[in-house]
């Protein structure tokens, strides 16, 4: 179907060449410092990085340990709860 309606569009036939010539740099120098802030707020390396340190991980092991607790706390609860309502 696409080969069909092809020639049907008035830029089908039109001529191509290049826009203009490319030049390529004589050296290419890495730019650290924008690399570094290209890495850290495109791809989250700040957070990254804070989720490797001891402290992060500590926190993040008594976060998850606490919500498992209010969970089954709430999970008794409801099912204290609904004894009593007699469901």
């Amino acid at each position: 179907m696409y080969k069909r309606q092809l020639h049907k569009s008035p830029w089908a036939k039109l001529p191509v060449d290049d826009i203009w010539t490319i030049k390529h740099p004589p050296n290419v120098i890495r730019n650290v410092t924008a690399d570094k802030y290209t890495f850290d707020y495109h791809y989250e390396g700040n957070d990254m990085r804070k989720r490797d340190t001891i402290q992060w991980k500590i926190y993040n092991y008594f976060a998850i340990l606490l919500e498992k607790i209010k969970r089954k706390f709430f999970n008794v609860m409801s099912k204290i709860y609904v004894g009593k309502l007699g469901y």
